[in-house]
């Protein structure tokens, strides 16, 4: 993690001036610590991404760094404000971007035989008869990607969502026509983005009459 003296260092390197004093705002929880910076536009994204949530302030290590924001005070100049707010707030901190996690929810449903396509006389023939029901695997898979920019339009929030997906990011060779895109959410958090995605699976195959496929 970037201490302020290092964040300061890189500036300085970037050739951006520094404001060293920092505005205080008293509570009964600790002290909230504003610091400013004017950076190049230029330079912004590389300032932003040596930040890390969480850091303790270098002067006031009982607050830590919980916000960034950014605005233009000329056509190339931006003043850049880092919020350490007291430690015993909580502070949620995401991973570095590019982190990506993966999980499932690997669950069977109960699906009745006279719903499933399956004759009287294929229970007969396969000595089910007197079964009601069977148990069909309904995994639902999640990809979590850590950003460090999201642009909120209509295609990306929309997506590929409620459409079949035969190459799901992350599966290892996936089933044709098994996979749908059921969700996507974004959110931000200070200066990232956690982005999620997530697909079902249909053992029987998802209706291509019914849903588009993901070209």
């Amino acid at each position: 993690m970037s201490s302020l003296v290092e964040i300061g260092a890189a500036l300085d390197t970037l050739g951006n001036e520094i404001d060293t004093s920092p505005e205080i705002e008293r509570s009964d929880a600790g002290d909230t610590i504003r610091r400013k910076y004017h950076v190049r536009k230029a330079n912004l994204k590389a300032v932003t991404d040596a930040l890390s949530y969480g850091t303790a302030d270098a002067t006031y290590t009982d607050a830590v760094l919980s916000s960034v924001t950014a605005r233009p005070v000329d056509p190339s100049v931006m003043e850049l404000t880092l919020v350490y707010a007291p430690a015993s707030v909580n502070v949620e901190i995401l991973p570095p971007v590019g982190t990506v996690t993966q999980d499932v929810d690997a669950n069977a449903i109960e699906i009745p035989i006279s719903k499933s396509g399956i004759s009287d006389g294929d229970i007969a023939d396969n000595k089910r008869d007197g079964v009601e029901a069977y148990l069909s695997p309904q995994p639902i898979y999640r990809r979590t990607e850590i950003l460090g920019s999201f642009t909120f339009n209509e295609s990306n929030i929309i997506d590929d969502v409620g459409k079949i997906d035969d190459t799901p990011e992350g599966i290892v060779t996936p089933s044709v026509a098994k996979w749908l895109k059921v969700g996507l959410t974004v959110r931000t958090v200070g200066a990232k983005y956690e982005k999620v995605e997530t697909w079902q699976y249909a053992e029987n195959e998802w209706d291509t009459n019914i849903y588009d496929t993901v070209p």
